[in-house]
């Protein structure tokens, strides 16, 4: 089955928003303004896993496969977490256009994982996804 246009769209903002983990390290490692290293190096860490939980997804897509329900959690999660690293920039005495961009990734975090939602495969009513219940 074809994956729809919204949920393809819902991983392409989760994929840019992970790539911007990604190179912020490497871009804002030296800024007076940005985050410091510690959270740098934490989401370039989620920046990574987001990459690869995408990377997982679309191959699994290719092969004719439904993305697996870890995969697609370990997306989530990292998203999570990248976005409430953000959060403390609201409180922090820094220029209020870094307040808008963390603001933005934000809600484009939450757009992205709305968008996703219907992609999680529910479990099953053992608790646990692919197993018979009894």
């Amino acid at each position: 089955m074809p994956r729809s246009r919204a949920i393809t769209t819902g991983y392409v903002i989760l994929g840019l928003l992970g790539l911007s983990d990604l190179l912020s390290f490497v871009l804002g490692g030296g800024s007076d303004n940005g985050p410091p290293v510690a959270i740098n190096v934490i989401g370039t860490i989620l920046g990574v896993i987001t990459a690869v939980a995408l990377f997982l997804i679309f191959q699994g897509r290719r092969r004719g496969s439904a993305p697996t329900r870890p995969v697609v959690l370990t997306l989530v999660v990292t998203r999570v977490l990248s976005a409430l690293l953000g959060v403390p920039a609201f409180f922090a005495d820094i220029p209020g256009g870094i307040k808008v961009v963390v603001a933005v990734s934000i809600v484009l975090t939450v757009v992205g994982l709305t968008l996703i939602r219907p992609e999680i495969p529910a479990a099953t009513a053992g608790g646990a996804a692919g197993l018979p219940a009894n």
